[in-house]
C-alpha cells in the first residue's frame, strides 16, 4: 500500500471525447493550441479541440491499427506508425497525405523528432533514423525514447534502459526493471522516471547510473508517465491514473468510481498545462481533466 502524501489536488472530468471504434493507443499534443491528435486500433487519427470539446475531425483513416503518433509542430507534419510497420505522414496545413511507406521492420511503437530527424522505435529492437539508417539497440521492442543532454534514453521490452550518445552508441545500461519498460520521463537533467510491465515506477540518478527509489505503483502494468512542475502522472492497465510527488509519494488516485474516469486500460496520460491533463484508453475515449489545487 502506497502512503498518500498530503496534497489537495482535485481532478474534474471536463469532457469525454468519443468517436473511435477501438482502443486509443497513443495521442500527440499541440499544447499551445490545445489540440490533440488521437491514434487508435481502428485505423483512425482524429483531431480534437480541447478548449471546445465536441465531435472530432477525421485526419486519416486506414485499415491498419495505429500504435504511435507524433506531431512535428515546427513543420506542421503528423507522423503515425502502425502495427505492421507502415509509416504515414500527413501535411496538416494542406490536409494531404504526404506519404505512406512500408518500413523494413514491423510494429512502430514510438516516434520522436531529434536533431531535426525523425526517429522510429521498432518491435525488433531497432532504432531507425527515417531515410538514413538503422541502429540495433535492444534485444526486444523499443517502447520509449527520450532526448537527454548527451544523446538519447531508450526503454525496451528486454527490461533495460539504454543511454546513447549523440552518435547513437550505447554508453551505459540501466538494469533493474523486472519486465518491459514502457515509459520514460525526465525530471531535470539528472533524474529519470521509468515504468512498465512490472507495475512499478523507478527513479534513476543519471549522474551515478543507479536506481535511487522505486514504488509498487499500480496493480497492473504502468503504460505511461507525464511530469510537470513537481507532479508525476502515471496511467495503468488497472484503469487508474495516479499522481506522485518527486519522491514518488502518492498524492492522488483518479478512477471511475471517484471521478467518472475510464472503464478500461488507460494507455496514455499527459499534462497539457498546469491545470489540464488528458488521458486515452482501451474504452475508446479520451478524457479531458481539469486539475485544481484547493486550499
Amino acid at each position: 500500500m502506497n502512503r498518500v502524501a498530503q496534497h489537495n489536488l482535485q481532478f474534474t472530468k471536463v469532457a469525454q471525447l468519443q468517436g473511435h471504434k477501438d482502443a486509443i493507443y497513443d495521442f500527440a499534443l499541440d499544447a499551445e493550441q490545445y489540440v490533440l491528435y488521437s491514434a487508435g486500433a481502428d485505423g483512425y487519427i482524429v483531431k480534437w479541440d480541447l478548449r471546445n470539446p465536441g465531435d472530432g475531425t477525421l485526419v486519416l483513416q486506414t485499415d491498419q491499427s495505429f500504435y504511435s503518433v507524433y506531431l512535428d509542430i515546427e513543420s506542421n507534419l503528423l507522423y503515425a506508425g502502425t502495427s505492421t510497420g507502415r509509416l504515414y505522414c500527413v501535411d496538416l496545413k494542406n490536409a494531404t497525405l504526404l506519404f505512406e511507406k512500408e518500413m523494413k521492420h514491423r510494429a512502430i511503437f514510438t516516434i520522436l523528432k531529434w536533431k531535426d530527424e525523425i526517429l522510429l522505435g521498432y518491435e525488433d529492437g531497432v532504432l531507425a533514423i527515417l531515410n538514413q539508417g538503422d541502429y540495433r539497440i535492444a534485444n526486444s521492442a523499443i517502447r520509449a525514447i527520450s532526448p537527454s543532454n548527451e544523446g538519447l534514453i531508450v526503454g525496451s521490452s528486454d527490461n533495460n534502459i539504454y543511454l546513447l550518445d549523440a552518435e547513437l552508441n550505447i554508453v551505459s545500461r540501466l538494469e533493474g526493471s523486472e519486465n518491459s519498460v514502457f515509459a520514460l520521463e525526465l525530471n531535470g537533467e539528472d533524474l529519470l522516471y521509468s515504468s512498465g510491465r512490472d507495475a512499478r515506477i523507478r527513479l534513476w540518478d543519471l549522474k551515478i547510473f543507479k536506481e535511487v527509489a522505486e514504488v509498487p505503483a499500480h496493480m497492473y502494468q504502468v503504460k505511461s508517465l507525464s511530469y510537470r512542475n513537481g507532479l508525476l502522472l502515471s496511467s495503468s492497465m488497472d484503469k487508474t491514473i495516479k499522481v506522485w510527488n518527486t519522491d514518488l509519494e502518492l498524492i492522488k488516485v483518479v478512477d471511475f468510481a471517484r471521478n467518472g474516469g475510464h472503464t478500461n486500460c488507460i494507455n496514455k496520460v499527459a499534462w497539457v498545462d498546469d491545470r489540464m491533463c488528458v488521458s486515452s484508453s482501451d474504452d475508446r475515449s479520451i478524457v479531458v481533466w481539469q486539475v485544481d489545487n484547493n486550499p
